[in-house]
């Protein structure tokens, strides 16, 4: 397994990661018992690789090896809050070429990183919540840094953590994020932000569900208010299809509340 991740040909290391995760995801004794000692390191590697073949079978494997133990996705949410290109980016003699290339190679590993992390996070259940104390942090931090792809990544892995948390323990967190989204949507002009920015609106509402009112409360006017005008009057057309959908989830969810509230015989008190 060792030969094979470092092996010459892209779709050797490939196959080779493609079996490490498939190995995880079963519970294989081998493996997991070379996760802590060289194998981890080795798929946080990986992911930095050129060959698109090779880098997605590596976030695959790490997201598996995330899934597995909790001091793993713990590593990750932490690499990717650390990162810092040069850490696998060679020597150059020319300063230029090389503060540029290690700029792109944080940005590239990041991204993935955040892939990763969100494929985890998709799949964590009931214990969403609990990593919505440990991650939220980072990611509404990443909201301000200069490149966009950082940005809409983070948006992007949030919107699947609030999902996968089904409106438990993000109250704290909605002032925050309905203020840095309505910032993005009027003064951020790249069109990956902005989408990734509304589709995180609608996240937020699938995952309150009919618990939606009593999580958002007044900002639910405010929320209706905003999707509407992306819907009727932004320019990007992925822009007002997320806007769309996300107002057809709020409409099919205040049905049910109605339908609860008007179904539900109350007490007559004498």
């Amino acid at each position: 397994m060792r030969e094979s991740l470092a092996d010459e040909s892209p779709v050797t290391r490939g196959g080779a990661l493609l079996n490490v995760g498939r190995l995880i995801r079963t519970r294989n004794v081998d493996v997991l018992i070379e996760l802590d000692k060289w194998l981890f390191q080795a798929l946080k590697d990986a992911i930095a690789d050129s060959d698109s073949y090779v880098y997605l079978a590596a976030i695959n494997a790490l997201a598996e090896a995330a899934c597995y133990g909790s001091t793993y996705l713990r590593e990750l949410i932490t690499l990717f809050k650390t990162f810092r290109g040069s850490a696998v980016t060679s020597k150059s003699e020319d300063v230029e070429t090389e503060c540029s290339s290690t700029a792109d190679t944080e940005t590239i590993v990041r991204s993935r990183l955040c892939e990763a992390l969100g494929k985890v996070f998709r799949v964590l259940g009931d214990m969403s919540p609990v990593w919505m104390e440990e991650s939220a942090g980072v990611f509404l931090s990443c909201l301000s840094e200069k490149d966009e792809i950082i940005r809409a990544s983070a948006l992007s892995a949030l919107a699947e953590l609030i999902l996968a948390c089904r409106g438990k323990n993000i109250e704290k967190y909605l002032e925050e994020i309905f203020y840095a989204v309505e910032k993005m949507l009027t003064a951020d002009l790249s069109f990956l932000v902005r989408r990734a920015a509304v589709n995180l609106l609608r996240q937020i509402i699938k995952s309150c569900d009919t618990a939606l009112i009593e999580v958002i409360g007044d900002r639910l006017r405010d929320l209706h208010r905003d999707l509407v005008h992306l819907w009727r009057w932004d320019s990007d057309h992925v822009v007002r299809l997320h806007a769309e959908l996300a107002l057809e989830e709020l409409r099919v969810i205040m049905k049910t509340v109605i339908t609860q509230e008007t179904s539900c015989p109350r007490p007559i008190v004498l």
